[in-house]
């Protein structure tokens, strides 16, 4: 007849368990998930020669969750040349990952401007998320000459339940160094050094290269100039005096 409390507890013990099992389980919550809308663009490089314009590495990268559906897209434009776009893919998650070839600018433009995209990788998830980078910058050339285009870039974008949305780029450049004003008149066919001092003043100002540094030198230029001025009429006087005292001389001994 005792077992029955002991059965009585026991059941008890094990109906309270149940039910704060039961009362934990209906305690969790499952995070929603997040809303929100991740961009990130860039124009890589744009040179305008000649009544010419390229643009070198357009990309947009979109992670959208607003519709209230996962999207992520990558748009990637390797190059444009006078506003026809060249190599112009779309990378979405039902064709990620993608590499994109380099592209070059038409060879007809060769001996003014040449411009090559770098090979670009993207890639896009359904979490969403977007990748995309490449390990250079291309190259790029003016009337022949190399302007080096060393350096990497990457961009992502991204929207989750822990930071929201979210959106970055990366660039990095080493070593850019542009052609002087004197390389490019070479490669015209000019030499600067054998132009008069006047035709390379009107030419910088036209150009609008003035500078403070410039301003300077043309200052001390002139200075120095009037300085040279000075002492010609010096030196003229001079020669001339002596001329005189020569002649009385060579009167008073004849």
């Amino acid at each position: 007849m005792r077992t029955r409390p002991v059965l009585a507890v026991t059941a008890s013990a094990t109906a309270l368990g149940l039910c704060m099992a039961a009362s934990s389980a209906g305690a969790t919550t499952v995070a929603s998930p997040a809303k929100g809308k991740a961009l990130s663009t860039l124009s890589l490089l744009q040179v305008a020669a000649a009544g010419h314009s390229l643009r070198l590495g357009d990309v947009t990268l979109s992670a959208d969750t607003l519709t209230g559906k996962a999207l992520s897209s990558v748009t990637l434009t390797p190059l444009v040349a006078d506003g026809t776009a060249i190599g112009t893919q779309t990378i979405t998650p039902s064709n990620s990952p993608v590499s994109a070839p380099a592209a070059s600018s038409p060879a007809a433009l060769a001996g003014i401007v040449s411009l090559t995209s770098p090979a670009f990788s993207a890639a896009a998830t359904s979490a969403p998320k977007t990748t995309a980078g490449a390990n250079s910058l291309g190259s790029l050339k003016l009337l022949g000459l190399n302007v080096p285009l060393n350096g990497t870039v990457s961009l992502g974008s991204a929207v989750s339940s822990v930071v929201g949305a979210s959106s970055a780029k990366t660039i990095e450049i080493k070593g850019l160094a542009l052609p002087s004003i004197a390389d490019l008149l070479a490669a015209l066919g000019l030499d600067i050094t054998k132009l008069p001092l006047a035709t390379v003043d009107s030419l910088v100002k036209k150009l609008g290269l003035v500078t403070s540094a410039i301003s300077t030198a043309e200052s001390a230029a002139s200075s120095a100039l009037a300085q040279v001025s000075t002492a010609t009429a010096t030196l003229n006087t001079a020669t001339a005096a002596l001329t005189s005292a020569s002649s009385g001389l060579t009167a008073a001994t004849s």
